[in-house]
């Protein structure tokens, strides 16, 4: 359900990825790779405040996750805080492989 809520979300179906995200953290309250899905998803949904939460949660158990480094970066910058964004994705940088997808 992880692998499928992670497609669902990449190809814009927010909702429906939510859907398996609460599913797999039914199961398992606390997976980090379900909570930060289910946190990029409703970013995708402009549903900031509880995505911000969702990934303080992550980032308190593993501050190198690439991803949600980077969607705390995107919260910063969209709230005009380009100075703490631009820290957040440098260290988005930092813990990737795949630099192109911290820089877009």
């Amino acid at each position: 359900q992880q692998k499928l809520g992670d497609l669902r979300r990449r190809n814009g179906n927010f909702d429906g990825a939510l859907e398996l995200f609460d599913k797999v953290l039914a199961k398992q309250p606390d997976s980090i790779d379900a909570k930060e899905g289910k946190a990029l998803a409703l970013l995708g949904k402009s549903e900031v405040k509880a995505a911000g939460d969702l990934l303080g949660e992550v980032l308190a158990k593993d501050n190198t996750r690439w991803r949600s480094l980077n969607a705390v970066g995107i919260l910063f910058a969209v709230k005009g805080m380009p100075n703490e964004a631009n820290s957040y994705f440098a260290e988005a940088l930092k813990h990737t492989s795949n630099p192109a997808t911290v820089l877009n």
